[in-house]
């Protein structure tokens, strides 16, 4: 197999610039023990987050992330976390997506200067070297493809989301951020399931994105940014 292009050695979905910064300098994550449950690489948690006064704990799904950088990521499932009740001072994460960037799902190789945009299936073959690398069925990036419904997805954030208020410690802190669409009620489902689970919302911040002025779905793009909560146990 061809040697692993630049372009494929990060995860597909990357925190936006400006949101762990602006968490951190608003006093939302504490010192002590941070949990990321759906961590990609855990790399910018670790670059922007990591002082001697706090330990990060990064899980994930894929075997082919872990293996690459095990010093950031600890290898598991976000609805089934080996921890212990009241764990965690605190916890930063993305929800999984579903039905990610599936226009490069068929793709079996690509060449080193190719510039598409990258799946999870296709990063996690070059990564791993090994093109039958089949995703975990627990991931959320094949349910749309799978089933053609988001139900699947939903039931397992609201179990990510109970995993991780069992985890985390009384008045632990968790920054939570989601990219919306327009017409899209993704924020809204994923607010009343972190309610159901007796998470309480406290505040939130935007984050300007850019690299969505252009293309088929650019009309669709929330003009806003991405939105950044600050939701307690």
């Amino acid at each position: 197999m061809a040697s692993i292009p630049e372009s494929f050695t990060k995860h597909p979905a990357q925190y936006t610039k400006g949101i762990l910064e602006g968490a951190l300098s608003r006093g939302w994550i504490p010192d002590g023990k941070i949990i990321d449950p759906f961590g990609g690489t855990g790399i910018r948690l670790n670059e922007i987050l990591k002082s001697p006064t706090r330990t990060l704990v990064a899980i994930e799904i894929e075997p082919a992330y872990v293996d690459q950088w095990p010093e950031f990521l600890t290898l598991g499932d976000a609805t089934q976390l080996l921890f212990e009740n009241d764990s965690f001072d605190g916890a930063i994460t993305s929800p999984a997506y579903a039905g990610v960037r599936f226009s490069d799902y068929n793709r079996p190789k690509a060449p080193s200067s190719w510039k598409g945009r990258r799946g999870y299936d296709l990063s996690a073959k070059y990564l791993s070297k090994d093109e039958s690398y089949v995703l975990n069925n627990r991931n959320t990036a094949s349910y749309v493809k799978a089933t053609g419904t988001l139900d699947e997805y939903w039931v397992l954030h609201k179990q990510a989301w109970s995993e991780l208020y069992r985890v985390l410690k009384k008045d632990g802190k968790f920054v939570f951020n989601y990219k919306p669409k327009l017409g899209d009620n993704g924020l809204q489902i994923h607010m009343e399931l972190l309610k159901e689970v007796e998470f309480v919302y406290k505040d939130e911040f935007v984050v300007a994105t850019g690299g969505y002025k252009f293309g088929a779905n650019s009309d669709k793009r929330d003009p806003v940014g991405e939105r950044v909560q600050l939701w307690v146990k």
